[in-house]
């Protein structure tokens, strides 16, 4: 099997996790400096989600749902290419190419034991969006021998729907029928790496904040069958919002113990940043307010191990205080005592080269994350995880 550096910087507007080797997504992939130390001319890398589920619960006085998300199962989630053209080393990924729907049910309770079902409310979501990223890198010898590269990613999100939501005693059903999308966005990121020692390696990435625009299309709704024209009358004209993905700060440090054992470990910081927030839904006028997202921090630890021609890859993410923002708006209740969601991730990969045969690197990994919000009724809504996903790599 042939090794390559395992770190790397998060950048978190591209969505990935930990400091490793580039295998489905976890590593050099989002540092736009991993081409050219990957080195690999001609390197093709496929990643497949397998499956995924999330089950929630709410803590607090608010305790009578549960629900829980899956996908529809295997899905072809990115393709990416690494090559080199003259002294630049360079990656295209592209991705989602086919995703399996998704399904939250939701069941309602009348006490928080949750033995009296009231309701259930099924969603059905199948992804309309892509993200193509586009990187190039080259190792700059006369300016001190280090590696540098760019990435631009160009991004589309979106979904159409279906929820279904009927009580247990058979007297209501309601289905309604919307869409979510986004206009499309960039993304940049600036990347480096240093060796500071024979076996020792630096890492450094930053991306730019990127506001993002999103619209709910049309919604209409049927009620025991009949259409409700005055719901799909008021909801024709869907809503629109914006956003804003904070820029970004990740420091990477990789130990090479031997060629095969290397350890890995990153901060990432997003910054504190502020955005105006225009809302328009259902024929409304537009309502603007300020919106402030304060900065956090996430921690990543890493170790990759080789033994002949099997690989295992670790990783453990912990972010604390992610995702609070306050506003000025008057009729927001406590807006600077949120406390943000708490995460955790804890996932394994396990990869074998076959040496029998020239058909590359297959591997599978196994993800468990917690996501607990404290800004949820009551008390804290905890999110627990469980994911697969197959990897594929192969060296023309």
């Amino acid at each position: 099997m042939k090794k390559v550096i395992i770190a790397m910087t998060v950048l978190a507007a591209f969505g990935l996790a930990t400091v490793l080797d580039g295998v489905g997504g976890l590593g050099l992939g989002e540092n736009p400096a991993y081409p050219a130390l990957w080195k690999n001319e001609k390197r093709l890398d496929v990643v497949a989600p397998l499956s995924s589920k999330t089950e929630s619960s709410d803590d607090g006085t608010w305790s009578i749902y549960k629900e829980t998300t899956a996908d529809g199962g295997f899905s072809l989630g990115s393709v990416a290419w690494t090559d080199k053209f003259g002294d630049v080393w360079y990656g295209i990924s592209y991705g989602p190419l086919l995703n399996a729907e998704g399904k939250t049910t939701t069941k309602e309770y009348s006490n928080l034991a949750h033995t009296v079902l009231d309701a259930t409310e099924t969603k059905l979501s199948t992804p309309t969006g892509y993200a193509l990223n586009l990187a190039a890198a080259k190792d700059f010898a006369l300016l001190g021998g280090f590696t540098g590269g760019v990435n631009l990613g160009i991004n589309q999100d979106g979904s159409v729907w279906k929820k279904t939501y009927k009580t247990t005693d058979g007297v209501w059903k309601v289905v309604d029928n919307g869409s979510e999308s986004s206009d499309l966005y960039l993304t940049l990121g600036l990347g480096a790496a240093k060796n500071i020692a024979a076996n020792q390696k630096v890492l450094i990435g930053q991306t730019l904040a990127s506001k993002t625009q999103s619209q709910g299309g049309a919604t209409t709704r049927k009620e025991n069958g009949k259409t409700d024209k005055d719901y799909n009358k008021a909801n024709k004209e869907g809503s629109a919002s914006n956003g804003l993905i904070p820029a970004q700060t990740a420091v990477g440090y990789v130990y090479t113990v031997s060629d095969s054992l290397e350890f890995g470990a990153q901060l990432a910081h997003d910054w504190q940043s502020a955005y105006k927030h225009d809302s328009k839904a259902y024929g409304q006028a537009v309502e603007s307010e300020e919106v402030t997202i304060k900065a956090n921090d996430t921690l990543s630890l890493a170790v990759d191990y080789i033994f002949d021609q099997f690989q295992v890859q670790g990783y453990l993410n912990m972010a604390k205080g992610t995702g609070i923002e306050t506003t000025d708006s008057p009729d927001t209740t406590d807006q600077d005592e949120l406390k943000g969601v708490d995460n955790t991730t804890l996932g394994v990969n396990l990869l074998w080269t076959p040496a029998f045969a020239n058909v590359g690197t297959i591997g599978v990994g196994i993800e468990n994350s917690k996501e607990v919000d404290y800004d949820f009724g009551a008390g804290p809504k905890t999110d627990t995880n469980t994911s697969a996903t197959l990897f594929y790599t192969y060296l023309f």
